[in-house]
């Protein structure tokens, strides 16, 4: 294990691009668990649109990140030394770890263990397997409730959970999604890339 962790902080509220004075690089030492938490060795970070809102002073749908904190960031990464016998040396965890090498989270953290199965790859939980696809799929079939010979119409289809995984929950039912996007190149890429054929797009 390392003896630095390196992490990004935010330093400044970008109103137009985001430029290099928006964080800093700063080097601390791997800091030390206490009773019931786990230290955890980032893998991967997601890089998401929601990070820009994230630097807003404004809450969202999460509260506003203070200046001087570490970057917030959906990151994977793999246990090195636990006090928490729900997450033990060598599982893989996925969370709110920030942007950083190291990471020690305590009980009621928002993470979560992932599954031991080597025939998924880590990333694809930040996917399909991650909140992205359970968002489509208990907001198309359990709260909206699709039925089969229904249209389904979506708005944002060039995100994640709209354009990605919420048409294929959909056509779990049956279900005939209609994808409203307001780009044209990006929503047929996303098209191209996924082979719906079945999937009619109102770009607008």
């Amino acid at each position: 294990m390392a003896d630095t962790n390196r992490r990004f902080l935010l330093r400044e509220r970008p109103t137009g691009r985001i430029e290099p004075s928006t964080f800093e690089l700063v080097e601390e030492p791997v800091p030390d668990i206490s009773d019931g938490e786990a230290l955890v060795r980032i893998e991967y970070i997601s890089l998401d649109p929601t990070n820009r809102p994230w630097m807003w002073a404004q809450d969202t749908y999460l509260p506003a990140q203070s200046l001087g904190d570490v970057m917030r960031g959906l990151a994977i990464g793999r246990v090195e030394q636990s006090d928490n016998p729900a997450f033990p040396v060598g599982c893989h965890v996925s969370g709110l770890l920030g942007w950083q090498d190291y990471a020690v989270f305590g009980p009621g953290a928002r993470v979560v263990r992932l599954p031991d199965d080597a025939s998924i790859p880590l990333t694809r939980h930040f996917g399909l397997f991650g909140h992205i696809g359970i968002t489509a799929y208990f907001g198309v079939l359990d709260i909206g409730r699709a039925k089969t010979g229904e249209t389904l119409l979506v708005s944002g289809a060039a995100g994640a959970v709209p354009g990605g995984a919420l048409p294929q929950a959909a056509m779990v039912e049956m279900s005939m999604p209609i994808g409203w996007a307001s780009w044209w190149k990006p929503s047929m890429k996303r098209l191209r890339t996924f082979s719906w054929m079945n999937v009619w797009w109102v770009i607008s």
